[in-house]
């Protein structure tokens, strides 16, 4: 059976380690601290949606699922086949490989830790509209105070995600302490205040289930290495960041436990950031002195660094790079614990791995009933190139040691980059580009700034799709023989703009015509665009004669002469490039010249030229480049990281069984253009290896494609789905949701559905945060600068964080009802929904009364109506609804116990058909049902809550959750026996009840009680309630049912393999009625 579940993930999670070139100018760049590595892998699929709209697979090895009291721990692997980075890290199960168990709490630091700072109203930042109203950026003492309170106030809240037992979100703090989700939804989290300051947290569903994280905590230091040559700037940060689950307990008090083992380690990435700054020099002037030393006078704008002493403008450029050392202390997870289930983790170290060096290599699973134990086992490689841990197969070995055929994985060939390599395209991943001497983007502005050698360390940025390639996950070969392949192509948008220009080089020669023409020879030659901006563009100049070459001894040897002159509009032409004449040789010339047409001059000597059978080569030739023409309509340009192209299913004989092509269309995500790589700070420009003029704690990460078309070929002929996805707005990344669904047979529309949301901001949090240093000051006082002039802060910046509600509000389905050829038919449904505040279905409205004879009719709404059409509603009422009328209720209301309906009423054409109320204990278990007695107000004894035309059906004895006794109304008893664990059902016994049963027998411990036992004790149920209808079961934990008698006396037997899975069903005696088989590779049905 192919267990391998393909989906697709929304994924663009930028792990941003950008550090400024200098804390002086670009303060926001710095002050963060970003999720462990471990974390990183639980927020990949915590924090990022699942949607077609990214193309990017999401590939799922399910491996176990512990349940408890409704509550359920899946453990599975996970892949993100986006693209591997140059600086990614492995983890426990191989790189872009996540291990989910457990799970947490995780944020980023933004500023300062929350806790020291955002949420201590001393603390926070102080700014408001007030502040900035009543304050004079200029003023020398509002940049003091703006200096000195930047140092103690946190201006930022951190940003939280959270992944754990299938939840996911991101919120912020509110000032209040209270937590703001950016997108509601139905896990409560809740802060805990602790000793000395700290914090831990709360959740809470809307079942009664408690999810504690507090103890088991990740942190993460880094050095901040900035600086060039021998000057370095050094800085420290630690921070906690990340709350391991540690305790799940359950409505009914059951515990699921979590335990992890501290990982630390410390790895370097080199070169995370490059920033190069082109300055004036400031001027010097000396003025002696008759009786003293010279005064010397420094002067010049804001942005000039260094002094020269001539009047003429002279630059300098500087070189900064910033380099990483993190030492995280992750939490790995160690054991998951319920009543009857241990979950263990097996980790190893390995010396040969690059920088992440333990992996998991096996998980045991433990029946604690009968002390059991199943296993997986986890084997790797290692990648070329950089040693980072790859996952090749991951095995399951059953209960009885009998191993399954594994899982094997298979990736794109190529060696992976070093950590810190600078081949990084502008997203990080691999582009091949390893001659790279910085990360700095090449430009035309820098280009035309920098001097040759600078030019020289501009970085090449763009994409390599054969490089961006490796290491991708490529094919899975399945237990069963089958395998999946994926193939992918880079990630593009349709665009005119030209981030990177190319380049043509351009010529022209001037030689002598050997016909008689008359000298001077004369080319024109035309330079279109200046290449250097208004420094023109680099011309060089180079002449070839075999007679009369420049020599050193005789520098004036004219026998061949040339010039250049500009061509004036009136065809004239104007003074000379170069003054008098040129001689050729005795190299190169090269000069800048603006943009027009030029006229090549070439004299030479008639007698030069008088032998037609010995004529000597004489030329002048310009050479230069011309940038070439953006294109006038939208090319594929890659952006960075991949989208699957397609996906093939073959089955064990290697034969294709189906596949399926994705085309996307509407690329959309948050564009940064080349300019946003450089900033003017005066005089000064900065051309840096990020995006310099953004907050990075705003960037939106991510991506969508608008339009996504997936064409199937299978055994069912060729279908074709076409989807639609608008965004979501979240604050930090893109999130989109589907609009509308198209499906097609061939070519043949058969339906399609429009989706409606409601997408409201429920709440705003507004705040302002000091922004980079980049106004020039004017000093009331000149001891704030030597120059009398500096840099301060800039009016603060607001920020906003949204904190949404979003809810399908309509779904409308066009069914195409006619064949090609007949008449137009088309029938409509549309589907409505409402909520409550806790987004739970209040009411659903099915309306079905229309139908189209055109596709006008459908586009513009003139629809007929069926006047026998289908018009329904379903209502529901929840706890909180009835928390006035009934104390139970109002106790699960206070224990947030709410998520289960409590009454649901049908009604067709508004007549209500059908009705039913649930009462519940006060652990949220239903302990009574009533159905509605066709409006007759007769039943005076049923509970405040429930309305006296609904009568009783049925009442509920639990214990643990579980169901001990279910009593229909003038009907008969049912008991369940229970093993003490409350996982097993033992016996139903019909017409028993369940104090009756209470009295014959005790609780049963299958750790203790043997099967020959559990006969035993079924042969006297059956005997002491002979007048019972009674079926017993015996089971074999993990595994199943294996002994199955029914109140006829009639067994069944089931017999399991080491693995689990169901092999034989036999008769009482014994004989073989059903088997199965499950094929592998080679094996025969």
């Amino acid at each position: 059976m192919n267990r391998i579940l393909i989906g697709f993930l929304l994924f663009y999670g930028s792990f941003y380690a950008q550090s400024g070139f200098d804390s002086g100018y670009m303060v926001s760049h710095e002050n963060y601290t970003p999720v462990t590595p471990n974390a990183s892998g639980f927020l990949t699929y915590g924090s990022t949606p699942v949607n077609h709209a990214t193309g990017v697979p999401q590939i799922s090895i399910p491996l176990f699922t512990l349940e408890e009291d409704g509550v359920s721990i899946p453990i599975s692997l996970s892949y993100h086949a986006g693209g591997v980075k140059v600086d990614d890290l492995s983890g426990v199960v191989g790189l872009k490989w996540t291990l989910n168990a457990g799970g947490g709490i995780f944020r980023q630091i933004n500023d300062k830790p929350d806790e020291s700072g955002w949420l201590r109203s001393a603390r926070r930042g102080f700014f408001d509209d007030n502040w900035i109203a009543q304050h004079n950026i200029t003023d020398d003492d509002t940049q003091r105070l703006m200096e000195s309170l930047g140092e103690t106030h946190d201006h930022h809240p951190d940003d939280f995600n959270y992944s754990f037992a299938g939840h996911s979100g991101s919120f912020i703090f509110h000032r209040d302490g209270s937590v703001g989700d950016e997108q509601q939804d139905q896990m409560h989290i809740e802060k805990v205040e602790e000793v000395g300051g700290n914090i831990s947290f709360l959740g809470k569903d809307l079942l009664g289930n408690r999810f504690t994280f507090k103890d088991t905590k990740e942190l993460n230091s880094k050095l901040i290495v900035i600086g060039g040559g021998a000057n370095l700037n050094f800085q420290r940060e630690t921070g906690l960041t990340g709350w391991m689950l540690e305790k799940i307990q359950t409505r009914n008090n059951a515990l699921i436990t979590f335990d992890y083992v501290p990982y630390s380690f410390e790895y370097r990435i080199n070169n995370v950031s490059y920033n190069m700054s082109h300055t004036e020099k400031c001027k010097r002037t000396s003025m002696p002195q008759p009786n003293g030393p010279d005064i010397v006078e420094v002067t010049g704008p804001c942005g000039c660094e260094g002094t020269t002493p001539y009047p003429i403008d002279v630059y300098e450029t500087n070189l900064t790079r910033t380099s990483m050392i993190h030492q995280p202390t992750n939490q790995l997870i160690n054991t998951i614990e319920s009543n009857n289930i241990r979950v263990r983790f097996h980790y190893e170290e390995d010396a040969t791995l690059s920088d992440w060096k333990v992996k998991l290599v096996s998980i045991d699973i433990l029946d604690k009933i009968k002390n059991k134990t199943k296993q997986f086992k986890f084997s790797y490689g290692k990648f070329s190139g950089d040693p980072r841990l790859r996952l090749d197969s991951v095995q399951e070995i059953g209960f009885d040691g009998e191993a399954k055929p594994p899982y094997r994985f298979e990736y794109i060939s190529g060696a992976l980059p070093a950590k810190g390599s600078l081949c990084k395209d502008f997203l990080g991943y691999n582009n091949g580009k390893e001659n790279n001497e910085t990360l700095i983007p090449f430009s035309l502005e820098a280009y035309r700034k920098l001097n040759t050698r600078e030019r020289a360390q501009l970085a090449d940025r763009k994409v390599d799709i054969s490089y961006l390639k490796r290491g991708t996950l490529k094919k899975i070969t399945y237990p069963t023989g089958g395998s999946t392949i994926f193939d992918y192509d880079g990630n593009y948008e349709m665009t005119t703009r030209v981030d990177y220009p190319t380049f043509t080089p351009d010529s022209q020669t001037v030689f002598p015509a050997y016909d008689g023409s008359v000298s001077p020879f004369t080319k024109e030659f035309t330079i279109r665009k200046n290449l250097l901006g208004n420094q023109g563009t680099p011309v060089t100049f180079t002449g070839t004669s075999t007679v009369c070459n420049y020599s050193e001894d005789n520098p004036h040897i004219d026998c061949s002469r040339w010039n250049v002159y500009p061509k004036l509009s009136n065809g004239n032409r104007g003074a000379s490039v170069f003054g008098s004449m040129r001689v050729i040789g005795p190299g190169p010339i090269s000069i800048n010249l603006p943009a027009g047409t030029y006229i090549m001059d070439l004299i030479v000597e008639r007698e030069l030229l008088s032998d037609e059978n010995d004529l000597p080569i004489i030329n002048v030739r310009a050479d230069w480049t011309e940038e070439n023409d953006p294109p006038t309509t939208p090319e594929k340009v890659y952006t960075g990281g991949l989208h699957v192209r397609s996906i093939t299913e073959k089955d064990e004989y290697n034969k294709t069984t189906k596949t399926t092509q994705y085309t996307y269309d509407a690329f959309q995500h948050d564009e940064s253009g080349i300019t946003d790589y450089m900033k003017n700070y005066g005089v000064k420009t900065v051309f840096s290896s990020n995006d310099i003029q953004s907050d990075p704690r705003d960037t939106k990460s991510g991506y969508y494609y608008g339009k996504v078309t997936i064409a199937t070929m299978g055994a069912s002929g060729p279908q074709k789905t076409v989807e639609y996805f608008s965004p979501l707005y979240r604050n930090k990344a893109y999130e989109t949701v589907m609009t509308r669904q198209e499906q097609y047979s061939g070519d043949r529309l058969l339906s399609a559905s429009d989706f409606e949301y409601s997408n409201t901001v429920e709440a705003v949090t507004r705040f302002y945060t000091l922004p980079d240093k980049d106004l020039c000051i004017e000093p009331q006082t000149s001891a704030l600068s030597v120059l009398g002039k500096y840099f301060g802060y800039d009016t603060p910046e607001y920020h906003y964080y949204n904190h949404r509600k979003l809810l399908l509000s309509q779904r409308t389905t066009v069914d195409y009802l006619h064949q090609e050829g007949e008449p137009f038919n088309a029938s409509i449904s549309r589907y409505r929904y409402e909520y409550n505040n806790d987004l739970q279905v209040t009411k659903e409205v099915l309306d079905g009364r229309y139908y189209a004879t055109s596709a006008a009719g459908i586009t513009t709404g003139n629809l007929q109506e069926h006047s026998e059409g289908q018009y329904s509603e379903i209502r529901y009422t929840y706890p909180q609804d009835h928390k006035s009328a009934s104390t139970t209720m109002a106790t699960l209301s206070n224990k947030n116990i709410i998520g289960m309906p409590v009454s649901k009423k049908v009604l067709y054409k508004g007549n209500l058909i059908q009705g039913q109320y649930t009462d519940y204990d006060g652990n949220g278990n239903v302990i009574a049902g009533y159905r509605h007695h066709k409006g007759q107000a007769s039943d005076t004894s049923t509970p405040s809550h429930i309305p006296s035309d609904y009568e009783l059906q049925a009442t509920y004895k639990t214990t643990q959750g579980k169901p001990i006794e279910i009593h229909p109304k003038d009907g008969i008893p049912t008991s369940v026996l229970w093993d003490s664990s409350y996982q097993y059902v033992l016996a139903n016994l019909k017409g028993v009840s369940a104090s009756d049963l209470a009295g014959v027998t005790a609780a049963i411990d299958l750790k203790t009680t043997t099967d020959a036992q559990l006969r035993s004790l079924y042969a006297t149920l059956r005997t002491t309630f002979s007048e019972a209808e009674i079926t017993t079961y015996i089971h074999d934990p993990l595994m199943g049912v294996k002994e199955m008698t029914d109140p006829r006396g009639y067994t069944a037997h089931y017999d399991y393999d080491g693995l689990g899975r169901l092999i034989n069903v036999k008769d009482q005696d014994h004989f073989l009625m059903t088997q199965y088989k499950y094929n592998y590779r080679k094996q025969q049905q």
